[in-house]
């Protein structure tokens, strides 16, 4: 009940609280030496995401005109998202799309960009019992019985998905991503 939460959060919490929250450039720049290992230069890299920033934003605009000449992002966007060959009807067809597009990534990056071992080049993708939306991976066994597993747990709401704007999951779960990852250390 919120009572002892309320509780909790004066008698217990608070008594040990700093009184001062925590945060700042002398927090971050230690947070990120512990993090890394290595002192970060923050002005260099305040001025280099902000770089970034410009040239990925420069870049979209370059791709939208390649979409249509004249469009801006959000009408690329748009286009994208109204493209019916862009676009997945059902949960059957989620997940025959993810699957051939991890074994073809598997396929493409094996032997050229990463050493990829037999057993690592099989990955499951899976839609998920539950419906929260969550989007996960599962490592192999330890003898790759069981192989490494991305899952995808739709919305009951959702009946469409947009191919475009899912490759990056796709690819993040699993080959370059989390499956290449975890599944190394196996």
């Amino acid at each position: 009940s919120y009572q002892q939460l309320e509780r909790f959060l004066s008698d217990e919490l608070a008594p040990r609280a700093t009184p001062q929250d925590a945060f700042g450039r002398e927090l971050y720049a230690l947070q990120s030496q512990r993090f890394l290992g290595a002192t970060v230069d923050l002005d260099e890299t305040y001025e280099w995401g902000i770089e970034e920033l410009a040239r990925m934003t420069a870049e979209q605009k370059q791709i939208a005109h390649e979409i249509k000449p004249g469009a801006s992002i959000a009408e690329a966007i748009e286009l994208l998202d109204s493209d019916p060959s862009r676009t997945l009807h059902g949960t059957d067809a989620l997940q025959r799309w993810m699957q051939q597009l991890s074994d073809d990534a598997i396929e493409a990056l094996a032997g050229t960009h990463f050493d990829i071992a037999e057993p690592m080049r099989a990955l499951e993708c899976m839609i998920a019992p539950t419906h929260d939306g969550i989007i996960y991976y599962t490592g192999p066994s330890d003898d790759f019985s069981r192989p490494g597993r991305m899952w995808w747990s739709v919305p009951e709401s959702v009946t469409e998905f947009t191919t475009w704007r899912e490759a990056t999951t796709v690819y993040h779960e699993g080959v370059p991503g989390h499956h290449l990852q975890i599944a190394q250390a196996v």
